[in-house]
């Protein structure tokens, strides 16, 4: 019995550090700012909300999803209030922390819109891939926002269209257009129709670190 439960809380304190490191990194790269994605001649916007971070970690709580994120984040997480669902098994969520971790990379690098992700019970308008892992997402108020985090799931295969992103501009939440270009491909030009939301000094040459 003893060493049972010594194994269990090993297993919880291995992804509570993982939820507290995802957190926190959640809330350094990502919230309160919005992120433009250009493909072609099209766009969409995307906003990583504080109540979304709980449902990409895999595991349930009786908290609130803001509270949740907020005593991760603030490493205020006990043992005691997170669980494993029967459909979210420790082993699943052992495989979705660390790409939780590196959810910003999606918002600096090569990426791949992909429409009509079908995971078997729903379908994403629009989800995003580097084709390691990818996060179907949910529209409200004309931004998308994450609401599933899929670990090597098949996602390209399961969609009915991709797109390589071009570009990738960031403002924080309160700007009214995007001062940086997160990422962009040499090759393109930025198309017209978003140069109204971009206030650029330079034709897009961002850092993509």
């Amino acid at each position: 019995e003893g060493s049972f439960m010594d194994t269990k809380d090993t297993k919880k304190e291995q992804i509570r550090a993982g939820i507290v490191s995802a957190a926190q990194s959640y809330s350094a790269h990502l919230t309160n700012r919005v992120f433009l994605y250009v493909f072609g001649e099209e766009y969409i916007e995307v906003m990583f909300r504080a109540d979304d971070f709980l449902h990409l970690t895999g595991v349930d709580t009786r908290l609130f999803a803001k509270d949740f994120y907020s005593i991760s984040r603030k490493a205020q997480l006990g043992l005691s209030q997170f669980f494993f669902k029967q459909q979210h098994p420790f082993e699943l969520v052992k495989k979705k922390i660390p790409c939780l971790m590196r959810l910003h990379e999606l918002t600096n690098r090569d990426v791949i819109i992909l429409k009509d992700l079908s995971t078997g019970s729903l379908v994403y308008k629009i989800a995003l891939t580097n084709l390691e892992f990818t996060i179907g997402m949910y529209e409200k108020d004309g931004m998308y926002s994450p609401q599933t985090l899929r670990v090597k799931d098949k996602t390209v295969e399961r969609s009915a269209q991709g797109e390589v992103v071009d570009f990738i501009f960031e403002r924080q939440y309160n700007e009214p257009k995007y001062k940086t270009c997160t990422f962009s491909d040499p090759a393109k030009t930025i198309p017209d129709c978003v140069r109204d939301m971009l206030e650029l000094d330079a034709t897009g040459d961002g850092d993509s670190t």
